[in-house]
């Protein structure tokens, strides 16, 4: 009876890791979905808006438009293609050795995927298209408001739209912040949860030995309540 129930739990836990990397492995795919997409789109958007740009103005004489907004675009843009094509090259790299493994539709293979080991790449690719990309696709909107608009004798205009762009970029980092910080925390409780499975899972093998998973520790019980070996993990 003890070994039955012995391999029924063993069989339970190999199933919820395994659950655990298949989850893992299509939540990291969907990021490279979402950051080639996005990236390849706004990189797009960004090499239009500079081939499109018309610096001359139709009287012939030079456009009103200071050095200053002119590095700022050239910068700008130049960091807006090269974020989001580093993005797309990690995606392009990395998804097809996860689709490879996904299409063997057989959970034991789930550990030949590079998820894991290239978890760190994909975050980075993840960051740069949906966070680090959108803020300068939103500084890059602003900045062709001001060539524009400068061009036209519309001085007050690109302040309007600075301002609403402002308002925005607010708006987006509270958002991520937000986000982040209650993702953060979800994955908290289902780590908490995991590991409290794990110290039930141990406290049914070994009766006689306990573990605090606040403290890390170990706690080896004796016959008398008040004397406990205590054994670091």
């Amino acid at each position: 009876m003890n070994k039955s129930h012995h391999k029924t739990n063993t069989n339970n836990l190999q199933y919820d890791t395994i659950s655990c990397s298949l989850r893992q492995l299509h939540l990291s795919r969907a990021k490279l979905k979402a950051s080639s997409q996005t990236s390849a789109l706004l990189s797009g958007f960004a090499m239009v808006a500079l081939v499109e740009l018309d610096l001359g103005s139709s009287s012939g004489t030079a456009l009103p438009i200071s050095r200053s907004v002119l590095l700022a675009f050239a910068i700008c843009t130049t960091l807006l293609v090269s974020v989001h094509l580093l993005a797309l090259m990690m995606s392009t790299c990395i998804l097809p050795h996860m689709d490879s493994v996904l299409n063997v539709r057989s959970l034991e293979v789930i550990n030949e995927s590079p998820h894991v080991r290239m978890r760190w790449y994909i975050e980075l690719a993840w960051c740069f298209s949906t966070v680090v990309g959108l803020l300068l696709f939103l500084l890059e909107i602003a900045i062709v408001f001001w060539i524009k608009f400068t061009a036209v004798q519309e001085s007050s205009v690109p302040w309007i739209t600075t301002g609403l762009l402002a308002l925005i970029f607010v708006v987006f980092i509270g958002f991520t912040y937000t986000f982040y910080n209650k993702l953060s925390l979800h994955k908290y409780e289902l780590s908490k949860g995991r590991l409290e499975d794990l110290q039930q899972y141990f406290s049914k093998m070994q009766p006689d030995r306990d573990i605090d998973i606040e403290n890390g520790i170990q706690l080896e019980k004796t016959d008398k309540v008040t004397s406990h070996n205590i054994q670091i993990i």
